[in-house]
């Protein structure tokens, strides 16, 4: 038959019987020129043999047509060579259908040239697992368009080796998906460069898993990048996560993202990073994590931070950090502010420090729990606004610590809410103290018990 084949047209080729292909032997398929096998359908390619196929040489396969090439079956795919494989045209590797990709062998795969990988469609890459895509070069990563990129399965990315994850581009990596991106190994995201990882979109980050990101890549984030991850990704940070935030980033932070970190993870900010904390920011501090703060960052809060701050959060901070503010600052706290204060937490110089009408905002509860040294340090300004429900809640051997220009600056109303015990355990010189204008706003229980303690005097 090789004899008649020979003498046959191209067209007379492609016209024999599928049965008449399957039954070519070795020497007849030899016998095919280029011209012949370019007549081949997809129908006649699919009913060679394997071993008659196995004899077609590199030019044999590329006279193949586009269409007729489809018609590889499965098995006869697993059966080419690698030099078959690496001699195929890229139009040709292009148009093969995703289930013979699929049926590629990783020595197969391993044999594509640079030209044929760069022409693979997404779908075709899609076909492919982590295992066959580290058969990849450096240059054979490189050299895949966005749209391929965008076809890697998430399996596949996870396996992706480091050598390949550094080899991506700035263009291919914002070609990722969200869930492509999620999918990358910590050691993958470690290779992007800084520059690759700005490129980062802050929808695409949305579907990383924050833990994953090395220092290097924390650091690289721009603020608005940071300031898009959510509480649940902020939350995952690791201590050393935190410790490589800048400034610039922390400055950024929302009141959702501050309000995940504990008062251990607030004591990694430095000072100024401290400062940097908007006032938004500051608000989403839960009292847990302000319980801890150190008496350094507590001094590092701004007046324009610590008026932001909740009654409820500027009652969590310690004794120690509320010595830290400064006259201006502790002038600043409004009285409403005031109102959620364990004011025995207040150092004398606090206490000092606050005006006559933040003192005066005090609840009966919040000045009768001063301490002898606290009430020590009222000034006569401050006294002249007590009310008559704080001065109730003195003692006699408290009202004694008020020198007599105090006890004479007691207001007419104060002086009404003194009690007669109060009164009649005072000493005689703190008695003898009292203006005739106070006298004269006393009821008779009091003058009696004035009385009473001057006589005991």
């Amino acid at each position: 038959m090789t004899s008649i084949l020979s003498s046959l047209s191209a067209v007379q080729i492609s016209k024999l019987s599928t049965s008449a292909i399957a039954g070519l032997t070795s020497a007849d398929v030899n016998a095919l020129d280029s011209t012949k096998i370019k007549a081949l359908t997809s129908s006649q390619i699919a009913s060679l043999s394997t071993d008659n196929l196995a004899l077609f040489s590199t030019d044999d396969l590329r006279a193949i047509s586009v269409s007729a090439l489809k018609g590889l079956t499965l098995s006869q795919i697993a059966k080419l060579s690698s030099t078959q494989v690496s001699g195929l045209s890229a139009s040709q590797v292009t148009a093969l259908y995703t289930s013979q990709i699929d049926a590629l062998t990783t020595d197969q795969i391993k044999a594509l040239n640079s030209a044929q990988i760069a022409g693979l469609s997404s779908a075709q890459i899609a076909t492919m697992s982590s295992s066959e895509l580290a058969v990849f070069s450096t240059d054979e990563i490189s050299s895949l368009s966005a749209n391929v990129i965008a076809g890697l399965t998430t399996d596949a990315l996870k396996g992706l080796t480091t050598e390949n994850a550094a080899a991506l581009t700035k263009t291919q990596i914002v070609a990722l998906s969200s869930a492509q991106l999620g999918a990358l190994s910590s050691d993958a995201l470690a290779t992007f460069s800084t520059d690759e990882i700005k490129a980062i979109s802050t929808k695409l980050l949305a579907g990383l898993d924050a833990s994953k990101l090395s220092t290097g890549n924390i650091a690289a984030l721009s603020k608005t990048q940071i300031a898009a991850l959510s509480s649940a990704q902020f939350s995952a940070l690791s201590t050393d996560q935190i410790k490589a935030l800048t400034s610039d980033q922390i400055a950024g932070l929302s009141s959702a993202q501050i309000a995940t970190m504990s008062s251990s993870e607030l004591a990694l900010f430095s000072t100024d990073e401290i400062k940097a904390l908007s006032a938004n920011a500051i608000a989403g501090l839960t009292t847990d994590a302000l319980k801890g703060l150190t008496t350094e960052n507590a001094a590092a809060l701004t007046k324009t931070q610590i008026v932001a701050l909740s009654s409820a959060q500027l009652g969590a901070l310690s004794s120690d950090a509320l010595a830290t503010f400064s006259t201006d600052e502790i002038k600043a706290i409004s009285t409403k502010l005031l109102a959620g204060l364990d004011a025995s937490k207040l150092s004398t110089g606090n206490i000092a420090a606050l005006n006559k009408t933040q003192i005066a905002a005090l609840s009966s509860a919040q000045f009768s729990a001063l301490s002898t040294d606290q009430i020590k340090a009222l000034t006569s300004d401050q006294i002249t606004g007590l009310s008559s429900a704080q001065i109730a809640t003195l003692s006699s051997s408290e009202l004694a610590l008020f020198s007599t220009d105090e006890i004479k600056a007691l207001s007419a109303k104060a002086i009404s809410g003194l009690t007669t015990d109060t009164l009649a355990g005072l000493g005689g010189t703190n008695a003898a103290a009292f203006s005739s204008q106070q006298l004269g706003a006393m009821n008779d229980g009091q003058i009696e018990a004035i009385i009473k303690a001057y006589k005991t005097a």
